[in-house]
């Protein structure tokens, strides 16, 4: 029996150019959905569980759309290899939401079409001024929740009526509304319009059996490589729906392939995917034809956890399998104002409206005027690869925003008249340390960061009241390691200090040393003898849909999510996923306390399991990488990891009067960046 599954969506469009979106409330039916449920949706702890996606095919949405071939036909040569990854924003994590197709219309495709339209290869500048997905996502999605997904060429079309939104003005989540404001400003981003590449949507089986996906993946038309590389080569990523098996889950190197097995029966390598995971939309930005005999650079948006830093190579052939749909965008003349003025107000109104305005020095400022002043929401972009994105009053930074420093890293801030109170932020003490990480407004140190001594030390984990509190990892000037958990400044607690000659001390500290009166053996149960054996859970793996922030701030800041699998986060937030310090509770009883980096454990995490068992870990990425102690009923070991691979296993000693030197830290206030120009009048 097909699955016909029908979805109400309502968004607001400026022009009546395509007819199909001219009606407010619209019932699409699509009929070859694979698993799409719109009530509760829980999955298994399975590894392919731990990211969103949101995919269904609409032959509707895509007859507004004709094939074309790119730039009216490519003449010449192609070249072996082209790549737009210069120009492509830094890869986020969709987090557990059905918002795929946006991510790789706007944030991905259309952000990168902008930046290598107008020549931008600072990747701090391109994610500070990059497109919004959510924008896009509530206004396209299938239903009130933000679980259930949208199409391909549904997004498009909203690109092309209503335009699209910078993603930092102002940030929004799931489910956020869209105001009058935001439709006024995402007018002054509208595309030209796009076309399609290829479309083998409609032939997806009614009859959703093994055989029948099979059948249909093996005997469907083959995509055009060349139509699909000529469109990279002038500056326009392809985005495409794929179905996806679970082998695609665990990518975590920069090339991907398919097993033997999925590729001899792709049909129920897709159907054994759960919930919505079995369609998918990303992005291509780039091909090479020489490298693992002919492969496209796929951007998807899981994270930098994810791939190679989000992004993954795969072969010609095994993307055309698995592929059934192709797009690619036509922005015609948008950003050609600004590259036609070398300063000044380059577009728009730079008096009292929206506009941007550039300066000699190459910096720049997009957005709010009035009065010719910076003053409600914009972006500013120095030539360094600093980026402001967030709140102005009068050319003064005022109320919240975020910061990027021109080493990538950032995170949320917060001005008074143009000085910074709190947030991220970096700065140098006067006796040489340095600090990367959270501040409070009374600039101590909070939440993760990484503190390195004038002496060579570092620390990297979490701070409260400007000490290190709850778990971290401390390098020493002679090469030793703690890793462990800290209170008052100090090692007190579970912990190992790895030494340069390969002991391990491992056990209970208290403020620095070692305790005495305690005893362990060593691997005699034999649970503790392969950490990888034990379930070592992921705040993602818990259901594909969360539900709503219960308390508190889950887009950026502290709040709660309760998962619709039963557990319940407690922690930092960042662009909607976790991200910082906090506690995962599972519906098992066992609680992960952890420093979390785009919704993985990142640095040192802590498991405690309802058998008693306790596991402190070296993360990255997500993945196990470093040193883990496990310890149940007086028994511990601890065994090392490289990317997820076991290598060894150590026999740790136990010594009590080991001690370790905590270092001095030093305190005075940060810097609050780098000087704003600001319009003549």
């Amino acid at each position: 029996m097909p699955l016909l599954t029908f979805f109400n969506f309502e968004f607001r469009v400026k022009n009546t150019k395509h007819s199909h979106l001219q009606v407010k409330q619209h019932k699409m039916k699509t009929k070859h959905l694979l698993t799409l449920t719109l009530g509760l949706l829980l999955v298994s702890s399975t590894a392919f569980a731990q990211y969103g996606t949101g995919l269904f095919y609409d032959g509707k949405a895509a007859k507004e759309f004709s094939y074309k071939k790119p730039g009216k036909g490519y003449a010449g040569e192609l070249p072996s290899s082209f790549s737009l990854k210069a120009h492509t924003p830094y890869a986020k994590n969709q987090g557990n939401y059905g918002t795929c197709t946006s991510w790789a219309v706007a944030y991905s495709a259309m952000s990168t079409a902008y930046a290598y339209n107008m020549g931008i290869t600072n990747r701090n500048i391109i994610t500070g001024i990059a497109f919004c997905p959510y924008f896009v996502y509530n206004q396209v999605k299938a239903d009130a929740s933000c679980s259930s997904g949208s199409s391909i060429p549904l997004s498009i079309l909203l690109l092309m009526e209503t335009g699209a939104k910078r993603f930092y003005s102002p940030v929004i989540g799931c489910g956020a509304l869209i105001s009058d404001d935001m439709i006024n400003d995402a007018g002054n981003f509208r595309i030209d319009d796009a076309y399609i590449l290829y479309d083998e949507g409609a032939g997806i089986p009614a009859d959703m059996t093994a055989a029948a996906l099979t059948t249909y993946m093996k005997s469907k038309a083959t995509p055009d490589y060349t139509d699909i590389k000529a469109a990279i080569t002038f500056g326009t990523p392809v985005i495409f729906g794929s179905f996806i098996p679970a082998s695609f889950f665990a990518a975590r190197s920069s090339f991907w392939e398919p097993t033997y097995d999925e590729k001899q029966n792709p049909g129920q390598a897709v159907l054994d995917n759960e919930g919505m995971h079995q369609m998918h939309a990303m992005t291509i930005i780039g091909y090479d034809d020489n490298k693992y005999g002919g492969a496209f650079e796929v951007m998807n948006s899981w994270g930098e956890a994810f791939g190679n830093k989000g992004f993954v190579w795969v072969k010609y052939a095994d993307w055309a399998l698995f592929c059934y749909e192709a797009y690619a965008l036509e922005l015609g003349g948008l950003g050609d104002a600004e590259m036609n003025n070398v300063s000044g107000c380059v577009s728009g109104d730079c008096d009292n409206g929206y506009g941007i305005y550039k300066f000699a020095s190459g910096d720049r400022y997009e957005g709010h005027f009035s009065g010719r002043n910076f003053n409600g929401y914009g972006i500013y972009t120095w030539a360094s690869g600093e980026v402001y994105a967030g709140q102005w009053s009068m050319n003064k930074r005022q109320g919240e925003g975020t910061r990027y420093l021109p080493n990538g890293e950032y995170g949320t801030c917060i001005y008074d008249n143009d000085k910074l109170i709190s947030g991220f932020s970096n700065w140098s003490y006067t006796n040489g340390d340095t600090y990367y990480g959270a501040l409070a407004q009374d600039f101590s140190r909070i939440g993760f960061g990484r503190y390195t001594f004038s002496n060579g030390s570092v620390y990297e984990g979490s701070w409260k009241n400007n000490v290190r509190e709850g778990l971290g990892r401390m390098t020493y000037t002679n090469g030793d390691i703690y890793v462990g958990e800290w209170s008052d400044d100090s090692p007190n607690g579970v912990g190992m200090l790895i030494h340069t000659n390969g002991k391990v001390d491992a056990g209970s500290w208290s403020y620095g040393k070692m305790m005495s009166g305690q005893s362990y053996g060593y691997a005699t149960d034999q649970s503790l003898l392969a950490v990888r054996e034990l379930s070592l859970p992921e705040p993602s793996a818990l259901a594909y849909a969360s539900a709503d922030c219960t308390d508190g701030d889950c887009l950026y800041g502290k709040g709660k999510r309760v998962y619709k699998g039963g557990a319940t986060y407690e922690g930092e937030f960042k662009d909607g996923v976790e991200d910082g310090f906090g506690t995962m509770t599972y519906g098992d009883g066992t609680k992960v306390k952890s420093n979390w980096k785009q919704g993985y454990n990142f640095g040192v995490a802590r498991y405690d399991y309802g058998d008693g068992t306790m596991a402190l870990a070296e993360f990255k990425g997500g993945t196990l990488n470093g040193y883990v102690l496990v310890m149940k009923s007086g028994n511990m070991v601890v065994q090392y990891y490289e990317d997820g691979v076991y290598l060894r296993q150590v026999n740790p000693t136990y010594s009590p009067g080991t001690s370790v030197m905590n270092g001095d830290l030093s305190n005075n206030a940060p810097s609050s960046g780098s000087s704003i120009e600001v319009p003549g009048k």
